[in-house]
């Protein structure tokens, strides 16, 4: 018989419906919450009944050990984005002392207890993208004229990073027809193209932006369906998300869903998991008296705020087209604590052992910087080492890993569509057999 499990989830920049920046912002084109998360990212844990209560005690050592170090009113909560706040300008190599060591503890408390993890993220300007041409990048893989991964991603890209306020606000707008969004975005990417003649920097996205227009100009007549699909949060992806990494437990590991006690924090609806049959469903758990959720949120909040800030970061100045952006310098300026954070958070986040443990989206640029960035910095023997190679060449030899770890993530994309059309005739009818990820 199976053993009981229980799982927490809780969620960062959690945002249900979509709406166009007021007055227009070219950096934060959606009105994006407070948090300024331009994607909703969630994370699971999975306790086994039997380590529950040596975990909680852990971790309730920590909390009230990091609690008598700030002055705060009696009974305050602690949060993950309390200790974060002001303390993570580069990350962890930002965290000072009482707060390196809470989050040293936890991830030791974590590793210890065999706490098992699942992190995902759905970029937002995705889902607004998906809102109006999900459809028609369908079709165009139907036909064998562009991959639908690689168009999706490069018409997310595009919207999130270089889109006019004109192309925007027809996105939002139901009422203009799919010809005249996907004519707006023709001209919009033309005047990219022309402005960035000889831009080296730009020339592959140029010439995939040459063939987006192409395919544009001999298809936007056709009468593909408008998406049944509002500006807004889709928990389907959160499903399939959960969905793998379920599948993965139970093919691995023997683990049955339903002996699972799932706690949801406050705000996120039971519907999304109801079908996977746990044994119980916990809604609107109270943080302040649930020990799995205060936990959750922790690795919630440092892996939000990662992603978050490696996208403001490596976002390039329009003013400035021609100048790359990687990730600054001071993000790779650790000390040996810190560092040993880093490794901590490597080895629970990207132990390799479950590969649906991490899902990201179909535009997962700041995604997959986050896991290129903890791995690549983790895969030094010891500190000693890593301080061998300075800061400016960390940063150019994690670039050349990312870039590696790109061109596999689109090898597997198209591998996915060739088994898609094989077996089930185009990529739609396969995501709905439920044997590929929603794009």
């Amino acid at each position: 018989m199976s053993k009981i499990e229980l799982l927490y989830i809780d969620e960062k920049g959690p945002q249900e419906s979509l709406k166009m920046s007021t007055p227009f912002d070219k950096v934060n084109k959606i009105a994006y919450a407070d948090d300024d998360m331009h994607s909703y990212v969630a994370n699971i844990i999975k306790i086994s009944e039997s380590n529950i209560s040596k975990v909680e005690k852990d971790y309730i050592n920590i909390e009230n050990r990091y609690l008598s170090t700030r002055n705060f009113k009696e009974g305050k909560e602690l949060k993950g984005q309390i200790i974060l706040k002001g303390n993570f300008g580069w990350g962890v190599a930002s965290l000072k002392k009482n707060e390196l060591e809470f989050y040293t503890k936890l991830f030791e408390i974590l590793n210890e207890n065999s706490v098992e993890n699942l992190l995902f993220s759905i970029n937002k300007m995705s889902l607004l993208v998906d809102s109006r041409l999900l459809n028609w990048i369908l079709d165009m893989q139907d036909k064998r004229q562009f991959s639908a991964f690689e168009l999706k991603y490069s018409l997310t890209k595009y919207a999130e990073i270089e889109a006019s306020e004109n192309v925007i606000a027809k996105f939002f707008d139901k009422n203009t027809s799919l010809k005249d969004l996907l004519t707006a975005i023709q001209k919009d990417l033309e005047g990219i193209v022309n402005r960035n003649k000889g831009n080296k920097r730009m020339h592959n996205q140029v010439s995939f932006y040459k063939k987006i227009i192409y395919l544009i100009k001999k298809w936007k007549h056709l009468n593909s369906v408008n998406p049944q699909l509002d500006a807004s949060f889709n928990w389907d992806k959160v499903s399939y998300a959960l969905d793998l990494w379920l599948t993965e437990n139970k093919l691995i590991k023997e683990a049955d869903a339903n002996q699972f006690l799932l706690y949801l924090d406050q705000g996120i609806p039971r519907e999304p998991f109801e079908k996977f049959e746990f044994n119980s469903i916990f809604e609107n758990c109270i943080s302040s008296t649930n020990v799995g959720i205060r936990i959750t949120d922790m690795l919630v909040a440092i892996a939000g705020n990662y992603l978050s800030k490696f996208s403001k970061d490596t976002r390039y100045n329009l003013e400035e087209p021609t100048k790359p952006k990687h990730l600054s310098p001071g993000w790779f300026d650790f000390n040996q604590e810190q560092y040993q954070l880093i490794k901590l958070m490597a080895i629970y986040f990207f132990k390799g052992d479950m590969k649906y443990s991490y899902v990201i989206d179909t535009y997962f640029d700041e995604p997959l910087l986050f896991e290129t960035f903890i791995t690549y910095v983790s895969s030094y023997p010891s500190y000693e080492e890593y301080r061998k190679v300075s800061d400016s060449q960390h940063v150019n030899q994690h670039f050349r890993v990312i870039m590696g770890v790109f061109q596999e993530k689109w090898e597997n994309a198209r591998s996915a569509e060739f088994f898609a059309n094989e077996g089930y005739g185009n990529l739609r009818n396969a995501i709905d057999a439920g044997v590929i990820r929603p794009l």
